[in-house]
């Protein structure tokens, strides 16, 4: 197993040209966040690393070793954002698989700069995400969607994220988050089952509610669902919950859920290592 700890190298000595997550996109990544010394849900983002290895038939790394190699990437920096990304390694020209021992895993460490507090403003994006159930779920390296619904997003002024839909018009997600919406107390939540990102704090979310007898309806919802709810926020592991004031010309409160959810899930109220 190849490791690439990174750090201020150029692309061509920390990446071989043969790398198929270069040429393929064959692989996964991992982004997580480093707070003070700990990494907020470190089993969760490793358990979801293997749950992808093994659908996509990759060897995954050791969880002690990268464990370690996260600490050592980033010793300098109490606070950081890490990216860990395993791939098939390196490989010729072609499909045919590589030596299964050659696979790669880098781990890179980014600065990190606080979210603003401020409810977020969003689109939804015209770009439209593949109905695909072998790969939907999965932090995988194709995110060529994402690419072009970020430069979408890049044209509209004054907005902070968008929306995304499926190929059939349901709602999946943000751009670089899960989403939630509210509507007279019920909660829901786009299924992942055949697009989108399975995110680790969408599942810290869903599984808390459910703790404390609150349902979580999970579904494919259309946009008139979305438009009719009385809050809703976005999530991710590095931003925590963010409340949504816009989607397009709809107005949302910051309710009474979502400033709950925004507490709880504070940055000093997660698990670290």
């Amino acid at each position: 197993m190849l490791l690439k700890l990174m750090p201020d190298l150029s692309i061509n000595e920390v990446l071989g040209y043969q790398e198929r997550g270069l040429h393929y996109g064959d692989g996964l990544f991992e982004t997580l966040l480093k707070i003070e010394g700990n990494v907020p849900y470190w089993d969760s983002h490793y358990q979801r690393l293997v749950k992808g290895c093994r659908q996509l038939h990759l060897p995954f790394p050791n969880q002690d070793w990268l464990e370690s190699k996260v600490f050592e990437a980033s010793k300098d920096k109490i606070t950081s954002v890490i990216k860990i990304i395993v791939t098939r390694g390196n490989g010729g020209r072609g499909l045919s698989l590589p030596n299964p021992d050659q696979n790669s895993v880098f781990v890179f460490s980014y600065p990190y700069t606080p979210p603003d507090a401020s409810p977020l403003k969003l689109s939804v994006c015209n770009t439209r995400l593949p109905i695909n159930p072998n790969l939907a779920g999965l932090k995988h390296l194709n995110r060529l969607d994402y690419v072009l619904a970020t430069i979408e997003l890049s044209k509209k002024p004054n907005m902070d994220e968008g929306i995304l839909c499926d190929l059939d018009g349901f709602i999946v997600e943000g751009i670089i988050s899960n989403l939630f919406f509210c509507k007279n107390g019920q909660i829901f939540t786009p299924s992942l089952a055949l697009a989108g990102v399975e995110g680790i704090m969408r599942a810290k979310i869903i599984e808390y509610l459910e703790k404390i007898g609150t349902r979580v309806y999970v579904d494919r919802f259309n946009l008139e669902h979305l438009f009719e709810a009385d809050e809703c926020f976005l999530c991710n592991s590095v931003q925590g919950v963010r409340s949504i004031a816009t989607i397009d010309n709809h107005q949302f409160e910051t309710g009474t859920i979502t400033k709950s959810m925004i507490s709880h899930f504070s940055h000093s109220n997660r698990t670290g290592i």
